[in-house]
């Protein structure tokens, strides 16, 4: 009896409990709250290396002769008018000389970015003090909520090291080696960096029209005609042009550049069989029009719309140059021959020209100045622009003393578009 009546009790008090569960006191009824949405944190900045860091780097690739990392040590700048076949040619000339930067010491500030001045022990025949002022600059990039900087060199400096003039300061007439320092720059020079882009149906490509002028002022960039067969066209529909910025403040002695950007309809071809795909389908000539400072400056882009490129294309408005081939004088004589640069469909940017000797027609292999013979280039470069023509003047001068025979020169032009190599021989009698 005394075990139903636990029994009983032991319901009555679950069926209780659970029947006070299942009933939800007003207390208890939650209401939805609206929460503020809490604002990003502002992104961490990371502080950039100071300048010291970049030119122990230089330094240390310079010695090591590494081309590769070097070169990607300078600025976009600095890049656009020096080649990385330049900078492996002046390694190359450094190695057979032995130069190393064999002390350094910064003057100044290490930590502040901008011009930092070096003073440099350079081991070559002999040890030479050398003051330079190398410029580092700063670029930010964000990852990851982290802002972050990235520093270059934002000047050629190879040249102040391998000239070894131990005066401070290079003089614009001073000679190194087969050249002079000087570099003819015009007020402005501007143009596009390419000048033959070949699309595919539905590809987007950039590209860029640069600017260096002397003065500062706003620059406009616009497409100012299309041509299509020879003849001028409305815009067409399936291609899209977009140039950015619209405006561009220039600032002296800086590249400034516009960004182009071209967007190709997918459906602009047709069927055929020029390459087991589809033909050449469409062809335009962009004409770009910009106007700084009450001047104009047009230069054509052409496009080339097709599903396969047409094989030599791409090169048919490449550099050409013209010089002689041979000199003939006798020992104690001098001769001056032009060297022409048309510069054609070359991007914008410096072109540098220098003579060497070398043993037999076409090598590259510098030898030493033979005793009794220099060659002069004058000047060292232009700051060229497409569509124009530049020259150089060769000197060749003889000692008396110089042994009759044939000597051969190697002509090196360096430039935004190619490094190029051409001879020249010299016929010396008595």
């Amino acid at each position: 009896m005394n075990e139903k009546k636990k029994l009983i009790i032991a319901l009555i008090v679950g069926i209780t409990i659970f029947s006070s569960l299942c009933v939800e006191s007003p207390k208890n009824i939650s209401t939805p709250v609206t929460q503020t949405p809490q604002e990003k944190p502002p992104p961490a900045v990371m502080t950039p290396l100071p300048p010291e860091h970049y030119i122990k780097l230089f330094i240390r690739y310079f010695n090591e002769r590494n081309v590769t990392e070097l070169y990607d040590l300078f600025s976009e700048e600095v890049r656009l008018n020096h080649s990385i076949e330049e900078l492996e040619a002046a390694l190359k000339f450094a190695e057979d000389r032995n130069i190393t930067i064999v002390k350094w010491k910064i003057l100044g500030s290490r930590f502040a970015p901008g011009n930092v001045t070096v003073k440099v022990t350079i081991k070559d025949s002999k040890l030479v003090n050398k003051t330079i002022v190398i410029p580092v600059v700063y670029k930010s990039f964000k990852r990851d909520s982290i802002i972050s900087f990235c520093g270059y060199i934002n000047d050629w400096i190879i040249d102040d090291i391998l000239n070894q003039n131990s005066n401070q300061q290079r003089q614009t007439s001073a000679r190194f080696d087969g050249f002079s320092s000087e570099i003819i720059i015009p007020e402005l020079t501007a143009g596009l960096t390419q000048h033959r882009i070949w699309l595919k149906p539905g590809e987007i490509k950039n590209t860029s029209f640069v600017i260096y002028s002397k003065k500062e002022g706003i620059a406009k960039l616009e497409v100012y005609k299309i041509k299509s067969g020879g003849y001028e066209i409305e815009g067409p529909k399936e291609i899209k042009i977009r140039i950015e910025p619209s405006e561009l403040k220039v600032k002296p002695n800086k590249w400034c550049k516009f960004k182009i950007t071209l967007s190709i309809s997918s459906d602009i071809c047709r069927e055929g069989n020029y390459s087991e795909g589809k033909v050449t389908c469409k062809s335009y000539e962009i004409i770009f029009r910009l106007n700084f400072d009450g001047k104009m400056v047009e230069d054509t882009l052409k496009v080339l719309i097709a599903q396969y490129p047409i094989p030599g294309w791409s090169g048919l408005g490449n550099p050409v140059t013209h010089h002689p081939t041979n000199i003939k004088l006798k020992a104690g004589e001098s001769a001056e021959i032009n060297f022409t640069l048309y510069s054609r469909e070359s991007p914008p940017g410096i072109a540098k020209l220098k003579a060497y000797p070398v043993k037999e027609m076409y090598s590259k292999e510098r030898i030493p100045m033979p005793e009794g013979l220099s060659v002069e280039v004058m000047p060292l470069g232009y700051m060229i622009s497409p569509h124009n023509v530049y020259t150089w003047k060769i000197r060749v001068s003889t000692s008396p003393n110089l042994p009759a025979g044939k000597y051969v020169l190697c002509l090196q032009l360096n430039s935004t578009a190619a490094i190029g190599w051409s001879w020249i021989t010299v016929d010396v009698t008595k």
